[in-house]
C-alpha cells in the first residue's frame, strides 16, 4: 500500500481506526475525534447567549437614555432597507459556498481562494462542534445534520416562552404586546424566530443532506475502462456495484433516509415559506 499507517482508501483520505479517528484534510493526515462533550459546551454557549440577550433587552427597558438611541438606530436601518440587504447578502454568499457540495458546481482554484471566507456564512452546527466523521456512521450524521435544528427550535421556543411570561408577571407592562393575549404573543414571537432560524440553516442543512450522493470515481483498469467511485463523506462506502470484490449495499441504504429528508427540507421549507408569503400578500 501507498499509504501512511492507519490510512486507507482512495487518496489515503480514510482511517482505519474511524470510531476514534477522522481525517483532517487540512492537515493531511487522520487526527484523534475531540471528546463528543463539545456538543454539551455548545449547547451551554447558546443558553449563554439567549441569557445575554434577554438581558440585554431588560437593561434597555430599564434605562430610557439607551432604549431611545436603541430606537433611532432602529429607525435608521429600517429606513436603509437593512433587513432585506442583509438577506440578500446572506443568501447570496450561502448558496456560492455551497455550489460544489449541492449543485456540483466545480470552480478553478483561483476562484475558491478568494472564497474561502464565506464558509462562514454556513451555520453547521456539525463543523461548530465536532468533525461529522466523529458522530458515528453516515446515517446518524444524516440524521443529526436534519434534526438539530428542530431541537433548536425547541429550545429557543421554550426560552421565548418562558421570557414572554416572566415579562407577563410584571405590575407593570409595557409596549406594543401589552394588550395582546399571551398565547397570541407566544405564537408570533415563536413564529418569527422560527422562520428566521429555518431561513439561515436551510443552505447548511441541505449541504450536509448531499453528502450521501457525492461520490468521486477512480479509474482502476484502463482496458476494458472500469471505475470505483466512493462516497467523499465517508471513503469506507462504495457508490458503485463493481464485482464480487466490493458492493454498494450501505450506499443504496443511505438513499431513503436521503429522500425522506431532502422532501422535508429542500422542498417542504421552501414550499412553507412561499405560502406564508401567499398568505401576507394583501398586508404588503
Amino acid at each position: 500500500t501507498y499509504c501512511e499507517p492507519d490510512h486507507f482508501g482512495p487518496l489515503c483520505e480514510g482511517c482505519v481506526n474511524a470510531a476514534d479517528e477522522y481525517y483532517d484534510a487540512a492537515l493531511g493526515h487522520c487526527e484523534a475525534c475531540p471528546p463528543r462533550g463539545r456538543l454539551g459546551i455548545a449547547v451551554a454557549l447558546l443558553v449563554g447567549l439567549g441569557v445575554c440577550v434577554a438581558g440585554a433587552v431588560e437593561l434597555q427597558r430599564r434605562a430610557p437614555k439607551l432604549r431611545a438611541r436603541l430606537q433611532r438606530l432602529g429607525t435608521f436601518l429600517s429606513q436603509l432597507s437593512f433587513q432585506a440587504k442583509f438577506k440578500s447578502v446572506l443568501s447570496f454568499y450561502q448558496v456560492a459556498s455551497t455550489l460544489g457540495t449541492v449543485y456540483g458546481v466545480q470552480m478553478p482554484d483561483e476562484f475558491t481562494r478568494w472564497l474561502d471566507f464565506m464558509n462562514v456564512f454556513n451555520l453547521d452546527a456539525l463543523g461548530l462542534t465536532l468533525p461529522s466523521a466523529c458522530l458515528g456512521s453516515m446515517p446518524t450524521r444524516m440524521v443529526f445534520g436534519a434534526m438539530w435544528p428542530y431541537a433548536l427550535m425547541l429550545l429557543v421556543g421554550a426560552a421565548v416562552g418562558l421570557y414572554t411570561t416572566l415579562s407577563r408577571l410584571r405590575p407593570a407592562r409595557r409596549g406594543r404586546w401589552a394588550a395582546e393575549p399571551l398565547r397570541v404573543v407566544l405564537a408570533q414571537r415563536t413564529a418569527y424566530v422560527t422562520i428566521l432560524v429555518f431561513y439561515i440553516v436551510l443552505p447548511s442543512v441541505s449541504r450536509s443532506l448531499f453528502r450521501a450522493r457525492q461520490c468521486e470515481s477512480f479509474v482502476y483498469e484502463d482496458t476494458p475502462r472500469r471505475e470505483r467511485s466512493f462516497l467523499v463523506a465517508d471513503v469506507r462506502i462504495n457508490c458503485n456495484d463493481g464485482g464480487a470484490d466490493w458492493d454498494n449495499n450501505e450506499f443504496e441504504r443511505l438513499q431513503p433516509i436521503f429522500w425522506a429528508f431532502f422532501v422535508l427540507w429542500p422542498v417542504l421549507v421552501p414550499l412553507t415559506f412561499f405560502a406564508l408569503l401567499l398568505l401576507i400578500r394583501p398586508s404588503v
